[in-house]
């Protein structure tokens, strides 16, 4: 789930303050004590929830923790574990293409962790050539960590010739500018199913397990999603007519008891 946010339709180059960020204490739909982050600005706030509690004094400990740490290592350190709270609670989705804490209202004066990891993550495609003669065209996710390049694949499919690999990998390339990520790796996920490159029923749902998480859902992660969200199936009870209830009910015996007092 993203931040929620009020104000209006602008983008972050119409503002020219600074926004001021403050973390406040509250109670949810449930009366059940929350702690929030809030940004402010000029003619608008926007508010994140970092976590909702069982007691107000569990959100009083986590509110000193932010405030004890922007004061001794600045903003940007408190704004990480916020987002970290933020993503533990669900409140702030793990997968989010857009890796800012806020995004509305000025431009935010710190880099999440987020951010980080979509600064540095990407995904390809390759074209290997194999000993018989044919050509696998894979999909790769490339990221850095500690400053060091990261790379995992992901076979799509064998082809007769680099041609056909070519074709492919032209085809699911060109998705991207046109329907998005999430689209492109869509694709990517059913050619590696029909090819029998990739389980249909594989216990991990992800397209790539290593690495950032990926800023995208694969199918069988939404499926999977659905299924845990779906209500129970109500089976229908067939009811009885009046003439069967009466056909099949039974004298009742009554008992009386005399008590001596």
């Amino acid at each position: 789930m993203n931040p929620t946010f009020t104000d209006s339709n602008r983008t972050d180059l119409t503002y020219s303050e600074k926004p001021m960020y403050h973390f406040e204490t509250s109670f949810n739909d449930d009366y059940l004590p929350t702690l929030e982050a809030i940004k402010t600005w000029q003619g608008g706030q926007q508010k994140l929830t970092l976590g909702a509690y069982g007691m107000m004094e569990e959100a009083f400990t986590q509110q000193h923790e932010l405030v004890e740490l922007r004061a001794n290592e600045g903003l940007e350190a408190s704004m990480r574990l916020a987002e970290t709270m933020a993503v533990s609670s669900g409140s702030l989705d793990a997968a989010r293409p857009d890796g800012r804490l806020f995004s509305d209202g000025p431009p935010d004066p710190f880099t999440t962790d987020r951010e980080q990891e979509l600064a540095t993550l990407d995904y390809t495609y390759d074209i290997v050539p194999h000993s018989g003669g044919t050509f696998e065209l894979q999909s790769l996710k490339t990221w850095e960590m500690d400053g060091k390049p990261q790379m995992e694949s992901l076979a799509l499919g064998e082809y007769d010739t680099v041609n056909d690999a070519r074709r492919e990998q032209t085809i699911v390339s060109s998705i991207r500018s046109i329907d998005g990520l999430q689209e492109e790796m869509n694709m990517v996920e059913r050619i590696a199913i029909e090819n029998g490159t990739l389980d249909p029923d594989r216990n991990d749902p992800r397209l790539f397990t290593q690495g950032p998480t990926d800023p995208f859902r694969t199918q069988m992660q939404r499926e999977m999603t659905i299924g845990l969200s779906s209500p129970p199936t109500v089976q229908p009870v067939e009811l009885q007519s009046e003439a069967d209830i009466h056909q099949e009910s039974h004298p009742v015996l009554a008992i009386s008891v005399d008590m001596d007092m």
